[in-house]
């Protein structure tokens, strides 16, 4: 039979075990002082370029493989030379950079702001061109492309690089499937 404390003997330490230190990451820290608030875990910020760009490069992939496949399955033997290469130029180009950007390469970061600005200027140059046909077009790459262009580069990552070999491979790729779409 085990005896209560007694008042005067000091509490008894407790040894953590291994099925302790495993519970304590699931379990919240308490508050520091009595009454306050818990402080927060994280402080989100404002999205950076980067975010948004990834973003950006991503629905646009998406958006051109739906638009690619529709297209081949539709009208299978009128594609023309220079939409397709255009297509899948740009498909590549897309997932490239948002690759690269997810994954913090610096070459991505070098040619995520001029890609950017080429989308919204082939986007302007399309809804143009459509209009003067008399037809309506809605620039959805050159919409993100200027939501991505509203922010800032991400302080954190340091200076955007100001050269790269890649990166202006990627921009070359960006510009070629800009201009084949008029092919």
């Amino acid at each position: 039979m085990v005896m209560p404390p007694d008042s005067t003997d000091p509490p008894a330490e407790r040894v953590p075990d291994a099925a302790d230190t495993a519970d304590s990451a699931y379990t919240a820290e308490p508050p520091s002082e009595p009454g306050q608030p818990p402080p927060p875990t994280s402080t989100p910020g404002r999205p950076t370029r980067e975010y948004r760009a990834q973003w950006t490069f991503i629905l646009a992939t998406a958006f051109l493989l739906f638009a690619y496949v529709l297209t081949l399955s539709r009208a299978a033997g009128s594609v023309g030379g220079g939409l397709f290469l255009a297509g899948v130029l740009g498909i590549g180009v897309n997932a490239t950079a948002a690759w690269g950007l997810a994954n913090r390469r610096d070459w991505a970061r070098h040619a995520m702001t001029p890609i950017l600005w080429i989308y919204v200027g082939a986007g302007v140059l399309v809804f143009v061109v459509v209009l003067a046909q008399g037809g309506v077009n809605i620039p959805i790459g050159a919409i993100l492309a200027a939501w991505a262009l509203s922010a800032r580069p991400s302080e954190a990552l340091g200076p955007v690089p100001s050269a790269s070999t890649e990166g202006t491979l990627l921009i070359l790729g960006a510009v070629a499937a800009a201009l084949l779409q008029f092919l």
